[in-house]
Formats: C-alpha cells, sequence, structure tokens
C-alpha cells in the first residue's frame, strides 16, 4: 500500500495495513469485485468503477485495475476517475474503425506510420506523437510524428542506445501501454517497504501507477517534457518500437483511452508488420526462383563451381552484391568487383580462424577486419558461407557514406554529476541536431537475404557431396576396369606366345629343309617374316609392361631373351 492514503481515504497507512477490502467497500461492489475475480482474464473486469467513502457522504471514484504480478500476489490500483461511466463499446469500435480505415486508404508504409502518429494524436490530444523504431545495434530513429508546429521536429532524426538502454527495453517489452500522468510528481513510498508476507520488496513491474526511475524522469525534464505515453510495438517477441506520446504539462489519460490506444497500436502494428513481410515475401520469392536456377546450373555442371558463375549476373543478384568470389581448394573465381586475389586469400584465412557461423554477414567489414580498409570500395559488406575447411563462396558490396542526423551527440548519451562527493551518471540535457558521417558501411543484408543464403550453403553441400560419391564411384569402376584390363594383358600376351612359337618354327624348318631351292625372293620373305616376328615380340613386351606381370614369374625368360633367341634361329 501507498502512504497517501490519508490524503485520499482519511485513513492513515499504518491503519489501512490490516484492513479488508469489505472495510472499504458496500456489499454490492464486493460481490461485483468477487465475481469479475472469479475468471482467469482479469481485462473482463479492469476497470471497474468503485465509491470509495471518505467521511460523511463524500465519496471518491476510482477506477479499479487488478494485476497478478510475476509472484502471484493480486494487486488492486486505484486510478481517480475522470468520468463515472466506462466508455461505451459501440463509441470504441467507431473509435478504432475510423482510424483503421484511414490507413487502409494508405498504400505507402512511410505514410502508413504518419497516419498512425495522426491518428494517435487525435484521439490523445498529446503535444507530439512520434513513431520510434529500434535498429539492430539498439539505436533507434523517429520515423513518423505528428506535433504542434512550435515545437522542434524529431522526425529522422537517431537516438543512442543510451536513451532507452537494455533494462528500459525490457520493461517496455512487459508492459505494453506505459504512463507518466505528471514527470514532475513526487513518488510517494510504499507502506511498508517489504511485503509482510515474503519480506521482500514487492515486484511491481507491471504496475501502472509505478514510479519511473528517477534517471528517466530527469531525461523527460531536460526534453521539457511534463506527460508521456507509451505504446509498445512487439514483433516476434521482441520489442520492435514504440509510439511515444509527449505533452509539455501534465496529461492525464483514462484507463479506457489509454486501453483504446493499446489495442490502436496493436491492429496498426499487426498491418505494418503484414506489409513488411509482404515486402519480404517477394524479395524472398525473387531470391528462391534465383537459387533455383543456381542448384541447375550447378548440377548440370561436373564442377559445382561452373555451374555457380556460369550466368555471373545471377550469383550477383542472390547477393544483391556488386561482386562475389568463390574460394575453393586454394583458388578464387571472382565476378564481378572484388577485393584481389592476394586480399582475398588473406580474408578466408580470417574467415576461417575467427568465424564459425553457417552464415556470416556484416556491413562494416573494416571495423572487424582493419585489412578490408584497403579494399572499402568493393568490399565494406561481406556476406560469407562456408562449403568447407577454407572454402567459402563470398559476396561483397562497396561502401556507401551516409550522413546521420542525430537528436544530440550520440558520443556524449551521458554525463558525469558530482555531488557531496557522489558521482552518478545523468542524462544528456542537449538534443540538438547532430550530423555524423557514417563511412566504411554498406547496405545492410536483409534477414530473408541472410536466411537465402544458408538454403543456398545446404544446396552447394549436397551438390558437393554427390559429386564426391560419383567421383569416389568413378574411381572405383576405374581400378576395377584396370584390374580386368591387366588381367586380360597377362592372359592375352601368354596366348599370343603358341601362335608366334608355331611361326618361327615352322619358318625354321622352312629354311632348314628347302634352303638349297630357296631364291633370293624367298630368302627376303622369310627375312620378312622375321621382321614381324620380332614386331609381334615389341608389341608382346609393351602388353607385359602395361600390366606389371612380365616379372610374376621368375621361373619363366624374358620375353626380350625370348624375341631374340627366336631371330636367332630364324637366322641359323
Amino acid at each position: 500500500m501507498v502512504s497517501n492514503t490519508l490524503k485520499i481515504f482519511g485513513i492513515a497507512p499504518e491503519n489501512m495495513l490490516h484492513k479488508k477490502l469489505e472495510d472499504l467497500l458496500d456489499p454490492f461492489q464486493i460481490e461485483r469485485i468477487k465475481t469479475g475475480l472469479s475468471g482467469e482474464n482479469l481485462d473482463f473486469i479492469n476497470p471497474t468503477k468503485v465509491w470509495v467513502r471518505k467521511k460523511g457522504d463524500e465519496y471518491v471514484v476510482f477506477d479499479a485495475i487488478f494485476h497478478r504480478n510475476t509472484e502471484g500476489f493480486l494487486i488492486l490500483e486505484l486510478e481517480p476517475a475522470l468520468t463515472q461511466e466506462n466508455i461505451p463499446f459501440l463509441s470504441f469500435y467507431d473509435l478504432a474503425r475510423a482510424s483503421i480505415n484511414q490507413l487502409e486508404k494508405t498504400a505507402n508504409l512511410r505514410d502508413f506510420c504518419q497516419v498512425i502518429v495522426q491518428e494517435v494524436r487525435k484521439i490523445t490530444e498529446f503535444d507530439r506523437v512520434m513513431l520510434y523504431k529500434f535498429d539492430d545495434d539498439g539505436h533507434g530513429s523517429v520515423i513518423a510524428e505528428e506535433k504542434l508546429e512550435s515545437l522542434e521536429p524529431y522526425l529522422g532524426l537517431h537516438y543512442p542506445e543510451s536513451d532507452i538502454p537494455k533494462p528500459a527495453r525490457k520493461l517496455f517489452a512487459a508492459n505494453s501501454i506505459r504512463i507518466i500522468p505528471d514527470a514532475y510528481s513526487q513518488p510517494v513510498k510504499l507502506f511498508p517497504a517489504n511485503n509482510p508476507i515474503s519480506d521482500r520488496p514487492i515486484n511491481l513491474t507491471n504496475s501502472i501507477l509505478r514510479s519511473a526511475a528517477p534517471c528517466h524522469m530527469e531525461y523527460l525534464h531536460n526534453m521539457g517534457v511534463g506527460a508521456s505515453l507509451t505504446i509498445s510495438l512487439i514483433k516476434d517477441q521482441k520489442l520492435w518500437g514504440l509510439i511515444a506520446c509527449h505533452h509539455q504539462s501534465p496529461k492525464y489519460v483514462s484507463y479506457e483511452l489509454r486501453k483504446a490506444c493499446e489495442f490502436l497500436g496493436r491492429v496498426i502494428f499487426a498491418e505494418i508488420s503484414a506489409r513488411e513481410e509482404t515486402q519480404d515475401y517477394y524479395h524472398r520469392i525473387n531470391l528462391t526462383h534465383l537459387q533455383s536456377i543456381l542448384i541447375e546450373y550447378m548440377s548440370q555442371e561436373e564442377n559445382f563451381i561452373d555451374g555457380l558463375v556460369k550466368n555471373p549476373q545471377h550469383l550477383l543478384d542472390f547477393g544483391n552484391a556488386q561482386g562475389a568470389a568463390v574460394c575453393f581448394g586454394g583458388n578464387c573465381t571472382v565476378v564481378g568487383e572484388t577485393p584481389r586475389e592476394e586480399d582475398l586469400n588473406y580474408l578466408v584465412q580470417w574467415l576461417k580462424n575467427n568465424v564459425e557461423e553457417e552464415v556470416f554477414c556484416t556491413d562494416s567489414l573494416p571495423h572487424i577486419y582493419p585489412d578490408a580498409e584497403s579494399f572499402k570500395n568493393v568490399a565494406s559488406g561481406l556476406l560469407a558461407i562456408p562449403i568447407a575447411k577454407r572454402n567459402y563462396v563470398l559476396w561483397f558490396r562497396p561502401e556507401v557514406i551516409q550522413t546521420v542526423n542525430w537528436g544530440g551527440d550520440p558520443n556524449k548519451a551521458f554525463e558525469v554529476s558530482q555531488l557531496e562527493g557522489n558521482v552518478r551518471l545523468c542524462p544528456r540535457k542537449s538534443f540538438e541536431l547532430w550530423k555524423e558521417t557514417v563511412r566504411l558501411t554498406s547496405l545492410p543484408w536483409k534477414d530473408v537475404e541472410v536466411k537465402a543464403a544458408l538454403e543456398l550453403r545446404k544446396a552447394i553441400v549436397n551438390i558437393v557431396l554427390r559429386q564426391a560419391d560419383e567421383l569416389a564411384q568413378l574411381a572405383q569402376d576405374l581400378e576395377r576396369s584396370n584390374a580386368e584390363l591387366k588381367k586380360f594383358a597377362y592372359v592375352a600376351s601368354h596366348d599370343l606366345q603358341e601362335p608366334l612359337n608355331q611361326v618361327v618354327n615352322y619358318v625354321q624348318l622352312l629354311e632348314m629343309r628347302y634352303s638349297e631351292e630357296l631364291d633370293e625372293d624367298a630368302q627376303e620373305f622369310i627375312s620378312y617374316a622375321v621382321q614381324g616376328v620380332s614386331l609381334m615380340q615389341t608389341l608382346i613386351d609393351d602388353v607385359l609392361a602395361y600390366s606389371k606381370v612380365d616379372g610374376g614369374n621368375k621361373s619363366r625368360p624374358t620375353t626380350e631373351a625370348y624375341s631374340s633367341c627366336c631371330v636367332n634361329n630364324l637366322k641359323k
């Protein structure tokens, strides 16, 4: 319980501590609350109008909001009711429908975001309403704004991560809507400080009336904000952005109106997500088409690299890049604008030693690999997929020099204050336009492009493995064929010896028996026969040498000796 009960109820906090709700509310209200709390979903009971007797016939009307914290304790928060009645459903529906109809007429995503802030400002009447989107690096930017003309514009400005640090983003993710009606109000202490049951501080993470951190309040003061309303935009269970409403003076927004804004924010953001996904869908379809073409090319070639670079533009379009390289087996095949071969070899070595992911991408390679600054004009951005050890497919994007408008110097995102010997960090006071020229950076890689690269990697690995299996099978077939050929050569060479021996023997008999009757022509013919036998022996020697079986039987004379013996016999 808070310590301001005396002012609101006329009862001191120490006297409130052990009271029951029945001591404050009449039986009719108690019965209605019990019925509402019997259900699991407390949204059906929130808010509930309650009347609390202050003294005599004086009543105070509140909006009662219930929630359970992470410890399971039921917490009741009472907000002063601005009206005696809840907003009728049809009025709420008309409010949302008017905004949604306006959104449906908008095709451009940026204009769509502008309609959002216009509609929220129309509902809430805040001085300024902004749509703030977080970047992947934690920084954020205002992508839409609706405000009083007298206020300084924040549209297009970037803000450093420290303005909304991780603990604050975690709270925004846990609370879909957060209101600070008076940035200059003094916080009221809890009584007692610790929960009497658990003897620990009560968890008020989901509390609507919870005081903001002093640092955040000081930040609002520095921006000249007297009241704020923040609607969290969640996508894939992550904080995508905020609808931030600022007012120069204190401003209270009723629970019903806040829930209307929350509902509108969810509906609107669902449309934003749908449009983003539609854009990604068409990009993904195009990448899938290019991937199928590259896979078909690789499947048709004996070497997958030849297939990848068969149509260089397809490989470049797949990575939306101006250069690409396939580094395999110590050689790099390049297309488009790429670093030199020597630089590529060093880059591949760096990737091998420092990267373990299946897909690696960066839009600022020189910041993590300083040697890349020498080729920033062609490769400030890198998308890499490993095929095997020291083998990569790489896409490169050139440096794109950008001017970023910051709401204050991001290098001075906080200040150091010393007061009475205490040192503490304070939020910055300056939000003046600060321009930064960003170098050594390329256009960022989209998630859909990274996922497509991962799919292509799987396809390449499968093709490489299949080609390796085919080569292994071919080597096995060749080995078997060689073995059969050697066996055939061995058998054939020895089978040829028999007819050759017959030729030798009959020529020898012919010369011995009819030498006196043979004329010069006959002698010449015998000489031709001897030459033929010699040529035949040479062919047999060659076959035996190829089959490497000529030395297999040491007891048999060599073909060279055998040939010499036959020739000598013919000449006798």
